[in-house]
This record gives C-alpha cells, structure tokens and sequence, in this order.
C-alpha cells in the first residue's frame, strides 16, 4: 500500500452530499522555499468520507494546520484554456490537528492545571 502524508494550512473544507454518501473536501496548501528564495506552494485535496467528514468539518476552519495521512490519487482534468491538467488527491486515513485553531483563543480546558502544592514535614 502507498501512503502519503501531508502538513499544511487549510484553504478551505467543503461538505458534499450525494445520494450514496458525503465526503468533505480539504484544500490543504504546503510551502516550500527553492533556489534563491522563491517560495512555491503545493496544494493538495484531501477527501474525509462518511460521518468522519461530517464530524470534522465544523472543526476545520481556514488557515489551520492538518497532518493529513492516507492514500494518494492524481485526477486527471482539463482546465478552462483547454490544457490538461492534473490535481493530487489523498483519501485520509488519519486527521491531526496541528496547534491552535488560527485566530482563536485558548480555552480553560486547553490551559495546564496548576500543580497542587503538598507541604512534606521536615
């Protein structure tokens, strides 16, 4: 089995419904630095099928960092001009939420719990 794993900022999660099941689509954008300077982005869609998708996608908000595991597939289509074109596809296995949501703040539930002091008799 192939498998690809991926870490990048959310551009935007999408839920579709058909008459056999829902998939939410992720827009995932990784960055990488080549040559002097330049800074290219590779984007890639994940697919969540079933009720996991259902679940996840009103906790996936835009700008948030994915870890994003599962099994690769390019789509071939054809782009408006007329060229063909190809986009990378990763049927997710496992989602990991990578730091806080972006723009949001942490809950109490999110802080560490102070220690409870024991005094220890000399």
């Amino acid at each position: 089995m192939i498998e690809l794993t991926i870490l990048g900022n959310v551009g935007a999660a999408r839920l579709h419904q058909n008459e056999k099941t829902t998939v939410l689509s992720v827009s995932l954008a990784s960055s990488r630095k080549a040559g002097e300077g330049k800074i290219y982005t590779d984007w890639v869609t994940a697919k969540i099928w079933g009720e996991r998708g259902v679940t996840l996608e009103r906790h996936i908000t835009k700008g948030q960092k994915l870890l994003i595991r599962g099994r690769p597939e390019v789509s071939p289509y054809t782009k408006a001009d007329g060229q063909l074109a190809a986009e990378l596809l990763l049927h997710a296995r496992d989602v990991e939420f990578v730091g806080p949501k972006p723009g949001g703040t942490s809950s109490d539930e999110d802080k560490p719990k102070p220690r409870k002091r024991r005094q220890v008799a000399i």
